[in-house]
Formats: structure tokens, sequence, C-alpha cells
């Protein structure tokens, strides 16, 4: 086999896509339409040996780190097929700390867009609890009206076109905050201030996933309460409900199903149009 050959091939893996990997995790490396080749044979340490120093996998590690097991050299002459070679190369946990640094590489943390947040978003989520273990209003950042969660160990993505950037959490319309699907899946009962739990078996559940308007008043006997609540204490609840215009998330029990505008009682369903049940 021809070492340049080689080389042109590992030239694709070498540095930047070594860069990309963290550690822990594996690179398969192959080689394939060699049987050109076939009557020359190398020994697989050395492409082993050429692979690695080329690929940069952990700086400046040896040979000797790596577990050669993993790799297979398919001779034409062998195999019915052309030639192949490939190598499973796991990178080390202990890669070098140069090259997890983040100072060019994948790795490095995204920086946030810091910026006040607009007085309707604050507003909504004034409504989450500072407790939430899912929601950090200090990682919220806006891109064309678009609010978005950015994870705490999202990557930095400068220079690449992204679909979307962290959890799309709602979109700023009209002075209005209107929040997404995604948003409600990221928490619990236990973590919104307006809150309507279903019972499991209800009909007020397949109501709602299929995107109906439900009414408060109507579905009472679908709302879970706890058996220590006596029925004034429930018709107390369900008065403050329908007096509480805005936003109210709806659950299963804690479990979250999405959200829906309480307008004196009446529930419009924001509930996601590509996610309603059809039948």
């Amino acid at each position: 086999i021809d070492v340049a050959f080689i080389a042109a091939k590992v030239a694709a893996i070498k540095n930047e896509k070594a860069r990309m990997i963290v550690g822990g995790a594996s690179l398969v490396y192959n080689v394939a339409q060699i049987a050109r080749f076939r009557s020359m044979i190398v020994e697989l340490s050395q492409i082993c040996n050429y692979i690695v120093s080329k690929a940069q996998i952990i700086g400046s590690y040896t040979i000797e780190e790596y577990n050669l097991e993993y790799t297979a050299h398919l001779f034409p002459h062998r195999v019915n097929g052309e030639g192949h070679y490939v190598s499973l190369i796991k990178k080390d946990e202990a890669a070098s700390s140069d090259e997890n640094s983040g100072k060019d590489g994948y790795v490095s943390a995204v920086k946030l867009k810091k910026s006040k947040l607009p007085e309707e978003v604050e507003e909504f989520f004034s409504h989450i609890s500072d407790g939430c273990s899912t929601f950090d209003k200090n990682r919220i950042e806006i891109s064309s009206d678009k609010v978005f969660l950015i994870p705490k160990d999202a990557p930095n993505t400068k220079g690449l076109r992204t679909m979307r950037t962290g959890v799309y959490l709602g979109e700023i319309k009209k002075k209005r905050f209107e929040p997404s699907q995604s948003l409600p899946m990221l928490l619990t009962a236990e973590d919104f201030d307006n809150v309507i739990r279903l019972k499991p078996d209800s009909t007020a559940v397949y109501k709602y996933l299929r995107g109906e308007t439900l009414e408060i008043e109507d579905i009472r006997e679908d709302i879970y309460f706890p058996d220590t609540l006596d029925d004034d204490a429930k018709d107390s609840i369900i008065s403050k409900l329908i007096d509480k215009a805005g936003w109210i998330m709806i659950t299963v029990l804690d479990f979250p199903l999405g959200f829906a505008k309480n307008i004196r009682g009446t529930l419009k369903n924001k509930y996601l149009p590509g996610w309603r049940m059809t039948s």
C-alpha cells in the first residue's frame, strides 16, 4: 500500500476532525477501494501508527497507549470484495487539557449574548419557579424574536449553520410572548404557578390532545384533587382558576402536556398542532 495514498485518506481526520471528539468518544476510520494495492502487504501496526500520528487523537501520547484489538485489514485476495481497512479508535478520557481547552476547538463553551429580557418575556418567566432545575433564566438568549434556553455545556457553534441552538422556548409577537410546546416539556406541575392537573383516565386529556377548546366548569370532574380536599375547597380552587386569566399549564397529574390560554374559564388550546391526535 502506498503510504502517500493512506496520507490522503487520513487528511480528513487529522487535527480539526480529531479535536471534535470528546474524551471517551470513538472514531471509526476506514480506507476502502484499495484493490489496486492487493499485491502489497503492510504490517497492521505500521498503518495504525500512521493513522494515529496524523489524527493526533490524544496529542503527545504514543501508539503504545492504544488498544489495537479493534482493527481489521480485509485483503481483496482473501475476501469476496475489494480491499478494506477499518479501525475503531477511542479517544483517551485523559486527553491533553490543551486540546479540550476550547481556545479554538469544537468543545469551547458558547458565549451567550447578554441582553435585558423584554418585559413580556420577564412577565411570563416570573410564573416559573426559581427552584426549577431544568430552567435557568441566566441562560436565555433571544435571536430574531425567538427565545432560547442555552444548555450549560453547549458548544460554540460560531461559523456553523445550525437549525436550532438550545431549547426553543417561544416567540415574541407584537409585545406578547407565545410559549412553545417544548417549554412545558421542561417543567413539572410544581414548576408553574397556574396549573390544571387532569386525571390520567379522563376524557379531558383526550380532548386537550385533540386540540379542542375546554371549559373549566365542564371538566371539573376530570380535574385531579387530593383526597383530603372537601367539596368547598374544590369549588374555591375552580373559582380561582376561572378568574385567573392568562397562561395555564395542563398536566396529567404532575406530567406536562402543554399550555392553554384562559379567558374567563374558557381554555384556548395551545397544544402543538403537529402533535395533536387525529382519532
